[in-house]
């Protein structure tokens, strides 16, 4: 009788100890909001901030070349859904490569029609002709005709940094070195704020962060030159988030933070390890070293510089340009390296992914029909998920607390 007395004793404190540890966990909102785990869509964060503070909204897109178009796409569905655009709320804005381009061309508010003809447009004039392109510049797009398309753009031409859209910081990821320096590449954001890059013009920062290797040569800009951010970061999340806790300090602001992907292929979905000590510093890749496009320095000094014998090498810059591309495409470990370290240090972050399943293999540079119709159905399809349309309005409910920008 003893002993079922006592079993029923300590039944019942183990009750009573899972009931208070999950009341104390509801008490302090520290539940994960993750509603979808998968490969191109994850949610997470506290579903309500822990304490009351200004909300800044941050919005970072990837690279992807013609990819880019899924961009416009999800920001275009967005808007309608949300009834406001994100890109005009936000208080800090970024992107690589194509995403650097979309991020420069919706804070001067380019409509989405607009985008979606000139990526187009614009496609078949750098990527239509790569053995001419080759011959002609050696590299697989004319850059010559990327300048000329950008420097079109009125609102563009003309202007350093420092006189660029000053309600909201703005910058794009490259990677840079010294000219004359023996050292790698090292990841590089060009800000419009700062004291760094304030005279460089906006058209010669959307080139730096474009130019990727084989595709375009190197940007020479002073003493220094500019490949593509891709290269090291394609996805600029971490990148940002860092950044942001330079300007508004974590203990003073509260983050809402909205990444946009150009499209995956059978990623697996992130794995959440044991949370990491709260003071960790996170470390994104630095240099070419750092990213999977490690082996690749040597070769960028020669790309570019058309060579005499050109159809002797043009199977080799072939072979380094799609494996370059393959390696630029890879935003999804830089989710899930950034998705590791805040579900250890998101009390303050609520992150939103947004990054379309593709059915087969895109490539950066495809601009035909057939590409185009299957960015257009991804996006689609994307964007009637049930889970996305929950994430969604969780999003809604996020934006509502956001503090206004400047004017």
């Amino acid at each position: 009788m003893y002993y079922d007395i006592i079993t029923g004793i300590i039944g019942i404190i183990i009750l009573v100890f899972f009931y208070m540890k999950t009341k104390s966990v509801d008490s302090n909102q520290q539940q994960p909001l993750l509603i979808n785990e998968t490969s191109t869509t994850t949610s997470f964060g506290p579903k309500e901030f822990k304490k009351k503070k200004p909300t800044i909204l941050i919005v970072t897109m990837d690279g992807g070349g013609m990819r880019g178009i899924i961009t416009i796409g999800i920001l275009q569905k967005l808007k309608e859904l949300l009834g406001t655009d994100i890109t005009n709320d936000c208080h800090m804005m970024c992107g690589t490569s194509t995403g650097g381009l979309l991020s420069i061309a919706r804070a001067i508010d380019l409509e989405y029609s607009y985008l979606r003809d000139f990526y187009i447009r614009l496609g078949a004039n750098i990527f239509g002709n790569p053995l001419e392109n080759l011959f002609n510049h050696g590299t697989l797009a004319n850059q010559v005709e990327l300048k000329k398309e950008l420097e079109q753009i009125q609102l563009l031409t003309g202007k350093n940094l420092s006189q660029f859209v000053q309600n909201k910081k703005l910058f794009v990821v490259a990677c840079g070195k010294e000219i004359d320096s023996n050292s790698g590449f090292e990841s590089v954001l060009i800000k419009n704020y700062g004291t760094e890059h304030q005279q460089m013009s906006v058209v010669q920062s959307l080139l730096a962060t474009s130019a990727a290797p084989c595709y375009f040569p190197s940007v020479k800009i002073g003493t220094q030159k500019f490949i593509d951010g891709g290269a090291i970061n394609n996805n600029p999340t971490f990148l940002a988030y860092i950044e942001a806790k330079e300007l508004y300090p974590l203990k003073d602001y509260n983050y809402v933070i909205v990444s946009l992907g150009t499209g995956g292929i059978d990623s697996k979905a992130p794995s959440l390890p044991k949370k990491p000590k709260t003071n960790s510093t996170p470390k994104p890749p630095k240099s070419l070293g750092d990213s999977s496009l490690g082996t690749i320095n040597n070769v960028i000094d020669n790309v570019g510089n058309a060579s005499n014998n050109i159809s002797d090498s043009s199977n080799d810059i072939l072979k380094i340009g799609n494996d370059v591309m393959k390696g630029i495409a890879n935003s999804h470990k830089q989710h899930c390296h950034f998705m590791n370290y805040i579900s250890g240090n998101n009390d303050g972050v609520q992150y939103y992914r947004f990054n379309p399943e593709l059915k087969k293999s895109i490539k950066l540079q495809d601009t035909s029909k057939e590409a185009l119709k299957a960015m257009d159905e991804a996006v689609d399809n994307f964007m009637k998920d049930q889970k996305v349309k929950e994430m969604i309005i969780d999003l809604k409910k996020s934006l509502s607390k956001v503090s206004p920008t400047p004017a």
